[in-house]
């Protein structure tokens, strides 16, 4: 898949596991079998909590034990996510003379327990937020080209900023309150009524109904007023019975 590709298949992602499983079988393609998506810092615009291990493709002991944070003052993945930008790799670090003994023993200790050739992605959100994608192999192989890393950071960086969206427009929802004559135009909208059909069941006029239409579609920020009736079903905003 083009990142092209990948960006069009995030827009269109209506749930956070979609959306990483979309990046999951892009980093699979590439080489990786472990990816795991972890909010480091509180991110206070979306009311969300630090979550070490937000969603993670599959766990090996080791992977749950760095989701614990057991590994956190030696880790020098996780100071590059607060510290550092972009990508992280371990041939990266091996060439550095900068490593204590203690983060030498853990890089070691990694590779000793299947976690192979990692790479860490570093994602900056609003008011200081820092979140990270982990990426490793079951077995080890040759170092990602440069070509290769930086497609990975383009489809980190743009997972997270489609995923803060997302929840952006979660949150935007979940506050969102309906008339009770929006919500009526919208659940007849939802069961197929045309708009003169949704007048004489609510006795008004047809152009009170486009009226309702099309504060609704800026409202609920879709085309038209089936898909914003589509949007309001999927948020629970509005539920309808046949």
């Amino acid at each position: 898949m083009t990142i092209d590709q990948f960006i069009f298949e995030c827009e269109e992602a209506s749930n956070e596991q979609t959306l990483f499983n979309l990046l999951h079988n892009e980093v699979k393609s590439l080489g990786f079998d472990y990816c795991v998506f972890s909010l480091l810092t509180n991110h206070p615009d979306l009311n969300l909590p630090t979550s070490r291990g937000l969603f993670v493709s599959s766990m090996s002991s080791w992977v749950q034990e760095l989701n614990q944070g057991q590994f956190d003052d030696v880790d020098p993945f996780r100071s590059h996510c607060f510290y550092g930008h972009g990508v992280l790799t371990l041939s990266a670090l091996k060439t550095s003379d900068q490593l204590s003994a203690a983060q030498i023993k853990f890089i070691q200790s990694t590779e000793s327990r299947g976690f192979h050739d990692r790479v860490t992605v570093a994602l900056k959100g609003a008011a200081g937020a820092v979140a990270s994608v982990d990426l490793g192999r079951d077995l080890k192989g040759r170092p990602p080209t440069r070509q290769t890393l930086h497609k990975l950071n383009a489809l980190c960086q743009h997972f997270y900023l489609a995923y803060c969206q997302l929840k952006s427009s979660a949150k935007a929802f979940a506050y969102m309150t309906l008339t009770g004559k929006e919500r009526e135009v919208l659940e007849w909208s939802a069961k197929g009524f045309t708009k003169a059909e949704i007048g004489v069941q609510l006795h008004i006029s047809s152009h009170t109904v486009d009226y309702h239409s099309r504060k609704l579609a800026r409202k609920l920020g879709a085309r038209n007023i089936t898909a914003a009736a589509v949007n309001a079903l999927n948020r629970g905003l509005i539920h309808v019975s046949y």
